[in-house]
């Protein structure tokens, strides 16, 4: 399923070493979740949300998803900022090839730029779409603007009736705009719990709603996610790689005082995995000037540009590769020019992972710089499901490891705050 490599780290640190370290600690935080003594353990609902997925929920959002089909929606945009879209971004990308969408369009209104908005509006032009807004309060900026825009577009597009039958909220059970607005107005609504922050959120129907939309394998995605949940709540770092991967992380910023950890994918279609891992660690434990900061990279395209100062540049960080060993689709090449002939035969893939090995080698052995590598075995729905638990419980363990809640976000309220007070002349 998931193993994680750190056979490039041993010049300083082995398994059994970090074992005898961290293996105390890891077992405290268990016995806290499990005594619902834990910082913030009011927040830890996606850990059996998955393994108790709700029936009558799923049995909705399978109606809804057959009625818009029926109506031959075709475009639909999908309002929310932060976890409210990166997950489902990111299911989308990693399994672009394993779904039949029946040429539905989505598109992903995540910023309040006036040109990206007004750009996406255009997309739509006066057409028939769908809407789907993920946002518990219904007062963060970049949603609450995009929605008015779009809907206010709908009903000049199809009339006030059918926009309605048009939009599905994801939103607080009771609480919020788009909660009371969803009864007066007859929107189809579902719920993100409660005890769900948006950055743990993507497989409760924040994004399950449109996996089944456009046609994924979500019961394979949330046997992934159950099976994660299951296996993940072991302590015992000898079995469980996602707790081991924390500490890891832990041992380099403590220890040896590194700063930044670049987190690396060779697959364009795994950047928006990236976005979620730095959105998951960059939240969570980004706290009381404690935490790494979460870089990333795609390779190797990055290391025509970037390739020079990770390998002779200032050594204030480690790295993370996120590898799949089974990938979507493959081919043999078979070369023109007479000098790459070597290459003949060969399948790209084969030839990804020597350059994945190849620079995971170099910057260790010549750049001294620390590697892991996080090996994912297949690239499909069970495996997108399972590593997004992964994600979410290493970076939980990890905040934990600093002392820190994984799951509130003060600062991002400063600013807000700001912003507010302004527009409102205060």
């Amino acid at each position: 399923m998931i193993r994680l490599e750190t056979k490039y780290t041993k010049r300083i640190i082995t398994d059994n070493i970090l074992k005898s370290i961290y293996q105390p600690r890891i077992n405290r935080i268990v016995r806290r979740l499990k005594r619902k003594s834990a910082v913030g353990v009011e927040m830890t609902g996606w850990i059996k949300y998955v393994q108790n997925y709700d029936k009558k929920e799923l049995k909705d959002m399978l109606r809804v998803a057959r009625e818009w089909k029926k109506k031959q929606v075709k475009k639909v945009i999908v309002i929310g900022i932060g976890g409210s879209y990166l997950g489902i971004k990111a299911g989308m990308n990693m399994l672009r090839s394993d779904f039949n969408n029946k040429g539905i369009q989505v598109f992903f209104a995540h910023n309040m730029n006036n040109n990206y908005l007004l750009e996406l509006l255009n997309s739509v032009g006066r057409e028939q779409f769908g809407i789907i807004v993920i946002s518990k309060s219904g007062t963060t900026l970049e949603p609450a603007i995009a929605f008015n825009l779009f809907y206010k577009r709908l009903i000049r597009n199809v009339g006030r009736a059918k926009a309605n039958q048009l939009v599905v909220t994801v939103t607080d059970k009771v609480k919020g705009n788009f909660a009371k607005a969803s009864k007066e107005y007859g929107w189809a609504k579902f719920i993100i719990p409660s005890n769900i922050g948006g950055r743990y959120s993507a497989l409760t129907p924040a994004g399950m709603f449109l996996f089944i939309l456009l046609g994924f394998n979500y019961r394979a995605i949330i046997k992934g996610a159950k099976d994660a949940s299951k296996h993940l709540i072991n302590p015992d770092l000898d079995k469980n790689d996602a707790f081991r991967y924390a500490c890891y992380r832990n041992y380099f910023r403590t220890f040896h005082r590194y700063a930044i950890e670049n987190f690396v994918v060779y697959d364009p279609g795994l950047s928006m995995i990236s976005e979620v891992w730095k959105q998951l660690f960059g939240e969570s434990e980004g706290k009381d000037h404690k935490a790494l900061y979460p870089s990333t990279s795609l390779f190797t395209t990055d290391l025509h540009s970037m390739g020079q100062y990770l390998q002779e540049g200032t050594r204030n960080f480690f790295e993370t590769t996120l590898y799949i060993k089974r990938p979507l689709r493959d081919v043999r090449l078979s070369m023109i020019s007479d000098n790459l002939k070597y290459l003949n035969g060969k399948k790209l893939s084969y030839i990804n992972e020597i350059a994945m090995l190849s620079t995971v080698h170099a910057h260790y052995e010549d750049g001294k710089t620390k590697n892991l590598i996080i090996y994912v075995d297949k690239q499909d729905a069970y495996h997108f499901g399972y590593l997004y638990m992964w994600l979410c419980f290493a970076a939980m363990a990890s905040a934990y490891l600093l002392r820190l809640n994984p799951f509130d976000q003060p600062g991002v309220e400063v600013y807000k705050q700001r912003i507010a007070n302004i527009l409102k002349n205060k």
